[in-house]
């Protein structure tokens, strides 16, 4: 598992002050918290991962839009250049 700094700081210290505090508690509680914890760490990684297909999405959304401009801009040279054809034949 790829552990960051921030994934260090927000939640790996945080989990651990957690877990000293649940110690002395009795153990379904302890088992609770600790499936609520885990939970959270997973919603995190589930949030940043969408994020990154969004972003990858609105990329390749971004290239789609250049492509489309391109080929209109092909058609129209097409266009432009069977107008001259037509005009050099006539």
């Amino acid at each position: 598992l790829n552990v960051s700094l921030f994934t260090l700081t927000e939640y790996v210290l945080p989990t651990l002050s957690k877990l000293e505090l649940l110690w002395n508690r009795s153990p379904s509680i302890i088992f609770e918290d600790a499936v609520g914890i885990i939970l959270s760490f997973y919603s995190i990684q589930l949030t940043r991962t969408y994020s990154q297909l969004i972003l990858h999405e609105q990329a390749t959304s971004n290239e789609q839009s250049t492509l489309s401009n391109e080929q209109s801009t092909i058609l129209h040279e097409q266009s432009t250049i069977l107008h001259e054809q037509s005009t050099i034949l006539h």
